[in-house]
């Protein structure tokens, strides 16, 4: 094997104080752990389903329908009066159609159900430009606040897929990530809505009967004084793959990952034939932020090709995938 230069970085917890978590939701077994209730009258609840795409291969998925007169889905749970805290859920979203699938939060479903909601629509065509928007919502009528389109880190998917999204409130300013990756301009900051439920929500005027998949959810406090240092929160997960830097690259990368707790771990380097192209670290790590800096051979010491190649940080808490690029 050929060795990279590998560095331990300066240790630092994943998990700070003030980010106990307040909820999770896996559906493993076809269980629903937390209570949902209907954000519209009308809408159907969420349910349980087996998928074999399960992101954490467990083959248990939520469903929510938008089987109703408003083509709307939108279900809560939760303490009504969160404020600040971190909120991630994993959602297939496909490409061949114009519906938005994405997160609620601050929602206040007395009266006219409200707040703020964030959201992806991948279908290409006419009118219907890809995006991902950051809105407010009073009713039914949502408003947008920010949105990205040509400025989506990785681009665009144009195919279906799971894919991460996730808010970190801190007061009136909002961190908001798609697939671990910051999006440009955060943090947003908006005082429309100050604290409420949590929940899911997605949209579609002219599709009614279509089903939306979720996994991992998942909410921790953010109340703590040191949620968020240097104006950027701490995310609160057990293990977590960065993307690679720079990327793309060209000769050399770096990639880090963040470990909760000692444990063993195998980053390893794919092409997308699926085919095992370096092994970059293999072992038993401390607890913190480990770096290792790949120089984009193989095996066998021979450069690789241009293209796109995927990473995938193997650990007993799971599996984390995430794709870079080499130019040459």
């Amino acid at each position: 094997m050929k060795f990279v230069t590998f560095l331990l970085l300066l240790v630092v917890p994943v998990i700070v104080f003030g980010q106990n978590t307040i909820l999770s939701e896996d559906f493993n077994g076809g269980v629903i752990a937390n209570e949902w209730f209907s954000t519209f009258p009308g809408n159907n609840m969420i349910d349980v389903a087996q998928n074999a795409t399960a992101p954490d291969g467990d083959g248990w998925v939520g469903s929510l329908d938008n089987n109703n007169e408003g083509g709307l889905g939108a279900v809560s749970t939760g303490p009504s009066n969160l404020t600040d805290f971190y909120y991630e859920a994993m959602l297939f979203i496909p490409v061949d159609q114009a519906t938005y699938y994405g997160l609620e939060f601050r929602v206040d479903t007395t009266g006219s159900s409200s707040g703020y909601n964030f959201v992806a629509r991948f279908k290409p065509g006419g009118f219907l430009t890809p995006r991902i928007r950051f809105r407010s919502r009073v009713g039914s009528t949502p408003s947008t606040i920010t949105e990205w389109i040509d400025n989506v880190p990785g681009g665009i998917p144009t195919e279906a897929g799971w894919h991460k999204l996730a808010v970190a409130a801190k007061a009136d300013s909002f961190w908001l990530y798609y697939d671990d990756q910051l999006l440009p301009g955060s943090p947003i900051v908006d005082g429309t809505f100050s604290s409420g439920f949590v929940g899911l929500y997605y949209w579609d005027m002219t599709v009614i009967d279509t089903v939306m998949f979720v996994d991992d959810i998942l909410v921790t406090d953010q109340s703590g004084p040191t949620s968020v240092e240097n104006g950027k929160p701490l995310i609160p997960r057990s293990v977590y793959l960065e993307q690679n830097y720079p990327n793309p690259f060209n000769p050399t990368t770096t990639i880090r990952f963040s470990l909760e707790k000692a444990q063993r771990a195998k980053l390893v380097v794919f092409n997308v034939a699926g085919e095992a192209v370096a092994t970059l670290a293999e072992g038993q790590f401390t607890s913190g932020t480990h770096s290792v800096k790949w120089d984009a051979t193989d095996y066998s010491g021979n450069k690789i090709s241009a293209g796109v190649y995927l990473y995938r940080l193997q650990t007993a808490s799971g599996v984390e995938t995430k794709k870079m690029i080499l130019l040459k």
